[in-house]
């Protein structure tokens, strides 16, 4: 018995080779067409009485034991739009202005004081989105009697700027201490036992004639 045989429309290797490789150039070329120039970044200005950062911040424990800010690394005599820069302020009163950009673009400013053991403390801080639009706020208020700090947290839409919601956190400058666990209490306790039976065993051995 004869087997059926079919006719196919399938085209000679070359030619679907030649197929195969018109699609992914129309592919490519598509891509390319669609992918959009890199945005250019915008130009940080010189101000007078800055001065521009590159490294990170640098932290210090204050007189109540919180880290705060104390200064920053990288000094750069004039400010670049690569990366994260930071341009500091200062007066004849220990009064800071500070700002952040990131690739050319603002992305927080911050006022507030030094005190006399070196640390930043903040009257106010503002943060930004990429579009250069406020996004939130922080005030802050310092009351060294009952040693307590207030920040009012303001949160604005950055369609029409209008606040979205606020709120007042208050904070101790002493921060608490860390919260010790039962098995904690139980490791310490056995350190102490060992230590003593240490001491206990070396006085002995000194003792002994």
């Amino acid at each position: 018995m004869r087997r059926p045989t079919f006719k196919t429309n399938r085209a000679p290797l070359p030619c679907r080779s030649l197929i195969v490789l018109g699609v992914a150039l129309s592919v490519a070329l598509a891509g390319c067409d669609r992918e959009s120039e890199p945005k250019p970044r915008p130009k940080v200005a010189a101000q007078e009485g800055f001065k521009y950062y590159v490294g990170g911040p640098i932290i210090q424990s204050d007189q109540y034991g919180r880290n705060r800010l104390s200064g920053f690394n990288g000094t750069i005599m004039q400010p670049t739009n690569r990366g994260l820069l930071v341009g500091v302020k200062m007066d004849k009163d220990r009064n800071f202005e500070f700002r952040t950009w990131l690739n050319g673009a603002l992305a927080q400013l911050s006022t507030g004081f030094i005190r006399d053991d070196g640390t930043y403390w903040y009257r106010e801080r503002r943060g930004y989105d990429a579009a250069g639009t406020l996004v939130t706020k922080r005030a802050f208020e310092y009351d060294d009697e009952a040693e307590v700090m207030t920040t009012v947290v303001t949160y604005y839409d950055t369609d029409d700027g209008t606040v979205l919601e606020e709120r007042t956190l208050e904070m101790p400058y002493k921060p608490p201490p860390f919260p010790v666990t039962a098995k904690q209490k139980e490791r310490r306790a056995e350190r102490r036992e060992k230590r003593a039976d240490k001491r206990v065993t070396k006085e002995a051995e000194e003792g002994t004639p």
